[in-house]
Parts: C-alpha cells; sequence; structure tokens
C-alpha cells in the first residue's frame, strides 16, 4: 500500500466533512485557501464569542485600518478626544493649537507660552534677553554683551586687553598676546632674560618659557650646563640632559658604559646585554652551556 497516497486522501476527506459540517456565521467569509473554521469577519465587525458583532462607531469617531478583534477599534476625529466610548470635543484655550499626535489633552501652548493647569501662559523671557525661535522649546538666550547668571542677563564688559574668541553670544574670550588671564582680567606677562612668550600646556600658568639649555626657576630662566659627552633636548616645554650612545647619564655626568666580555651595545645605546648563549649575571656574561654541565 502506498501510504503517501492514503494520507493525502485521508486529509482531503476531512477537508472535505469540515467544509459540510461548518457553516459561516452571518457578516462573515472564508479567505482563500482557508479552512471552514478559519473565517473572518467582514468590514465593520468584529469577533465575538462564535460570530460577528457589528462595531459601534460613536459620532466625530472612525473605524481604525485593521479593528477585528482589538478593545477600541475606532479613533476620534481631529478636535475630539477620547472618553470611554465616546469622542468629547477638545477645548483649547487661548494661545494654544491642537497637538498633531492627539495624546494627552489633545492640545498644546504655542511657541512662546507654556501651560499652566488648562491655560498657556507667556513663557517669561527676561530684560535684555530674546526668545530663542532655533530651539523647539521655549528657551531664551541674552543680547550680545549679557551673560546669563542664573534666570537674568547681566550686562558684560569685556576686559581690557581682552578679545573675543568664536562666539560672542557665549562671551568667550582670551588675553592678547603678552597677557595672561588671571581671575576676569588679563594682566600683563614678565618674561625674563633668555625668556620667550609660550602657549605650549607646560607653560599654561606663567604664559613663558625658556630657550634651549635653559630652565625655568621660579621667575627666570637658568643655564643647564651639559657635561661632556652630553646634549641638551628640549621635551614638554623642559631642557633636559641626554648623553650620546655609549655612555649613561649618573649624578648629572654621563659616563662611560662598561661591556664586559662576550657583551654587547644595545640599540638603544644606553644599556648593554650578552650575546648568545651567555646570560647577564651580576654585570657580567655567564656560558649557559658551562652551567648546565654543572
Amino acid at each position: 500500500m502506498n501510504y503517501r497516497i492514503f494520507y493525502q486522501l485521508l486529509g482531503l476527506l476531512a477537508f472535505v466533512f469540515s467544509q459540510s459540517v461548518f457553516s459561516l456565521p452571518d457578516n462573515a467569509y472564508l479567505p482563500d485557501n482557508k479552512r471552514a473554521d478559519r473565517w473572518e469577519c467582514i468590514y465593520g465587525y468584529t469577533k465575538k464569542d462564535d460570530g460577528c458583532k457589528k462595531i459601534d462607531v460613536p459620532d466625530n469617531a472612525y473605524l481604525k485600518d485593521y479593528h477585528n478583534g482589538i478593545s477600541v477599534p475606532w479613533k476620534c476625529e481631529r478636535g475630539y478626544i477620547q472618553n470611554a466610548d465616546s469622542c468629547d470635543e477638545i477645548i483649547v484655550p487661548a494661545n494654544a493649537h491642537l497637538s498633531s499626535s492627539g495624546s494627552g489633552n489633545g492640545w498644546g501652548c504655542d511657541f512662546g507660552f507654556e501651560q499652566v493647569n488648562v491655560s498657556c501662559k507667556r513663557f517669561h523671557v527676561p530684560d535684555n534677553a530674546y526668545l530663542d525661535h532655533s530651539s523647539w522649546r521655549n528657551n531664551w538666550n541674552c543680547n550680545d554683551g549679557y551673560i546669563k547668571r542664573n534666570e537674568a542677563c547681566v550686562r558684560f564688559v569685556l576686559p581690557e586687553n581682552a578679545v573675543y574668541r568664536g562666539d560672542r553670544d557665549r562671551l568667550d574670550w582670551q588675553c592678547r598676546r603678552g597677557y595672561l588671564r588671571v581671575n576676569d582680567a588679563c594682566e600683563r606677562i614678565d618674561v625674563p632674560e633668555n625668556g620667550y612668550l609660550s602657549t605650549v600646556y607646560a607653560d599654561r600658568e606663567k604664559g613663558w618659557g625658556c630657550k634651549q639649555g635653559y630652565n625655568a626657576q621660579e621667575n627666570s630662566c637658568v643655564r643647564q650646563d651639559v657635561p661632556a659627552n652630553g646634549y641638551l633636548s628640549k621635551n614638554y616645554g623642559r631642557t633636559s640632559i641626554h648623553c650620546d650612545r655609549g655612555y649613561m647619564l649618573l649624578d648629572s655626568t654621563c659616563q662611560k658604559i662598561v661591556i664586559p666580555a662576550n657583551g654587547y651595545l644595545r640599540e638603544s645605546g644606553k644599556d648593554w646585554g650578552c650575546k648568545k648563549p651567555y646570560d647577564r649575571q651580576k654585570g657580567s656574561c655567564i656560558d649557559v652551556r658551562t652551567q648546565r654541565a654543572n
């Protein structure tokens, strides 16, 4: 027996039987290629128990695109808001407008106004300020020459020897070259001999740095002595001593690196290592093969 054909015939008989026994309820239809018990309600009706019940749409409302089987299958028209099973008219207060989303109370205050209970009051803008229309919500900025302090705009006077930097509305300023910002003023920078005006981070507190070969000590630039076999290098605003290759810095002098037998000067030029198969031990190069034999 061909069991595959048998089960196909059995399924077909079951489908025919279900179609003959099962009848569609009123205001229902059977979608294509669906069994008889997979019926759906026509537009304007929703499934209720074993039948299709007409949806009661209140005044000033309309059916949602998909409304079959959901708790609230309708939506209020613009200008109305849901109240239980009805749509009440939205009372829009003065200086307000219907909201596009329809959520909340259904209205929002006009720009420049803010909601207080069920009314819209004018948004407070302090003296010497203006309403910022570039913002999505109520906000204000101070007029040119004023700065925001708490909830007010106070007059701002640019300090002597200062200039605006970038956005004037933010009152971002800096001192002219040769002056240093101290609190809200610009003080003249006194550059010592062998020094120069500097804007690097390391010199930010005093505004000056020392030339190559000099280091800052209090308010002056002191010459840095260079030992034999050494040279000066400046890094992060400070001059330091470095030794030539084959020498190492010790007590402000450059001393020659002593390399033991079977050793070599490393690439850095500041230290030594042992040639293979020798191992560095207490300032000498020891043959590891001899150690293993012992």
